[in-house]
């Protein structure tokens, strides 16, 4: 017998994530800048909407783009910030 023990406290202490995604399957050379922030833009006005409603008002959006090489099955998770996909340009995943 497993005994189990819930605890509210925990749950009224835990952060708020939530997770919204999209996907663009292409080499990186061929991904157009513009396409990729509107992508960012419509993920971050998905996400904002979202915790708005739920009265939360305060809160830090952090990007993640996986990339793959080539061929290869295992992603490689880089973290970005919505004004270094706003203001550079593809060439800032290739730097990480």
């Amino acid at each position: 017998m497993t005994t189990i023990v819930l605890c509210a406290f925990g749950d009224a202490c835990t952060g708020v994530r939530h997770e919204i995604s999209t996907t663009m399957i292409r080499n990186l050379k061929d991904i157009d800048i513009s396409e990729f922030q509107v992508a960012c833009k419509h993920l971050q006005g998905r996400v904002s909407r979202i915790l708005l409603d739920q009265g939360i008002l305060d809160f830090t959006s952090i990007f993640e783009v996986d990339l793959r090489y080539c061929g290869q099955a295992t992603n490689l998770s880089v973290a970005l910030e919505m004004t270094e996909m706003l203001e550079g340009d593809i060439s800032v995943l290739r730097k990480r």
